[in-house]
């Protein structure tokens, strides 16, 4: 069996077994690595990577975007989907301007909130145990 096969198959085993928490930052992984597939389409001037990069970031973030729960999330649900809704128009304007310094700094964003969702995903334990 191909590589490729397994690996996939072990993707597909982690993914319908994941919490809600796992999946958010599988999410997340998968939109920084369309980030870095679309900063090496725009480096090499690979227009056909770049577009289908941002396309499947775009997907992604439509991904977080469901993921919220407006009326139990409250402000936090509501900033979230402000960053979401920026970060797709961001991604919309990079499909018409490859900027690779741009698609950077939204990467680095992206990057410190799967973050901050990891540290809390530490953090939570420890608390619900105290409480």
């Amino acid at each position: 069996m191909a590589y490729q096969t397994l690996a996939g198959r072990y993707r597909e085993s982690e993914v319908l077994s994941a919490s809600p928490h796992r999946l958010l930052l599988l999410t997340f992984d998968f939109l920084l690595a369309q980030f870095a597939r679309a900063k090496i389409g725009m480096q090499t001037k690979n227009l056909e990577l770049t577009i289908t990069a941002l396309d499947k970031a775009r997907q992604a973030i439509g991904e977080l975007l469901g993921t919220l729960d407006m009326e139990k999330g409250g402000e936090l649900a509501h900033r979230l989907r402000s960053i979401y809704v920026f970060e797709f128009g961001e991604l919309s304007e990079l499909g018409r301007n490859h900027d690779v310094a741009r698609l950077e700094r939204n990467a680095t964003l992206m990057r410190e909130l799967r973050e901050a969702f990891a540290s809390a995903s530490v953090a939570r334990p420890a608390t619900a145990e105290v409480a």
